[in-house]
């Protein structure tokens, strides 16, 4: 099974968004990870096909960016 989130990233420098970046870059490994939703259901067994990362805007008193994960269920 598919499943998509889409969310932002946020950060109060550029450097600390492209760190998060980086860091959800790094998670694209084919490794086996957890997904845990805002209201407590977790989907396990998830390996992350890709991830997606729009440009870096000013919004407010911080920067940030959406974001576009696909993960696979392998169960």
């Amino acid at each position: 099974r598919k499943l998509v989130q889409k969310g932002e990233l946020r950060g109060n420098s550029r450097a600390e968004v492209q760190r998060k970046i980086n860091e959800m870059n790094g998670l694209v490994d084919g490794k086996l990870h957890n997904l845990k939703c805002p209201d407590g259901r977790i989907f396990g067994e998830l390996v992350i096909e890709e991830f997606q990362a729009g440009t870096i805007v000013n919004s407010g008193a911080h920067l940030s960016c959406k974001y576009h994960i696909t993960y696979r269920q392998q169960v």
